[in-house]
């Protein structure tokens, strides 16, 4: 009925050329990805390369461990009274707290950073595990004359880290919040 009498003489050539034709469509959409992230790539290489960035990061850049990393603090010191930290979850930066960082900042001292590799810090040949971080955060705040004690705010990982350093230093820490953090409290 369909008109395949004979499978070698009429439905096979059919059968190689719809496989065919499947196979380079395939192929198409697999070069057009393939392109399309090259072009994306290079194109934001080379838009930064050309100081394609309008606007440049908000904060300061700190040397840290030999490397560059970026401090964003904002608000008033006020005497007696602890700095707010942000932290960001892995793979993060500052511009996590775009939004509420300038509110908290109109009656507290804080601060955000990028990790080590993220936003616009230099990356680290250091262990990623929240000791580490803990440890780069307070050089970060050394570093940057950014004096506790410090009320610590950790989303995600950066609840960890936050942990790992009210952990690792109780005189700093005076306070903790960890929002949808995965942090351990149980010791």
């Amino acid at each position: 009925a369909y008109g395949c009498r004979s499978w070698r003489k009429n439905c096979q050539p059919r059968a190689k050329q719809a496989v065919k034709r499947l196979a380079l469509t395939i192929l198409r959409w697999i070069g057009l990805v393939f392109l399309a992230s090259v072009q994306a790539w290079t194109g934001t290489g080379l838009a930064m390369s050309a100081g394609g960035w309008k606007n440049p990061p908000r904060g300061v850049f700190i040397e840290v461990e030999g490397r560059n990393q970026r401090l964003v603090c904002e608000g008033e010191v006020r005497p007696g009274e602890p700095t707010i930290i942000f932290d960001s979850g892995a793979y993060s930066a500052a511009a996590d707290w775009v939004y509420l960082q300038p509110e908290v900042a109109k009656t507290s001292r804080t601060c955000s950073y990028d990790l080590a590799g993220m936003g616009w810090s230099e990356p680290s040949k250091a262990p990623r595990d929240p000791a580490t971080l803990a440890r780069e955060l307070k050089a970060l705040l050394d570093a940057a004359g950014e004096e506790g004690p410090y009320i610590l705010v950790g989303h995600s990982m950066g609840g960890a880290v936050a942990l790992q350093l009210a952990q690792k230093r109780p005189d700093l820490a005076a306070g903790l919040a960890l929002l949808s953090s995965g942090a351990n409290l149980g010791g």
